[in-house]
């Protein structure tokens, strides 16, 4: 994360997203990072894992904190 807020790529997102759901984590926050058009970006390679493994778990892309905060305060109590 940069000093701003703004999140950059991670590496072995796809791992972060199995460890997270073999944690029973119900959010992971994904870069929503902008690549050249032959490869992935975090997000859709979340996605693409989120679906291989079968998780329940929402994958919601992030460009900045502010936007994991964002989404964070939206959400009803449980």
């Amino acid at each position: 994360m940069e000093s701003d807020g703004e999140v950059g790529r991670i590496g072995g997102i796809d791992q972060k997203v199995m460890a997270a759901d073999q944690d029973g984590m119900e959010i992971f926050f994904a870069p929503d990072d902008e690549v050249a058009s032959d490869s992935e970006s975090n997000y859709d390679l979340a996605v693409e894992t989120a679906e291989k493994i079968g998780t329940d778990m929402e994958i919601v892309p992030v460009k900045t904190l502010q936007d994991a905060l964002d989404y964070l305060e939206q959400l009803q109590p449980k």
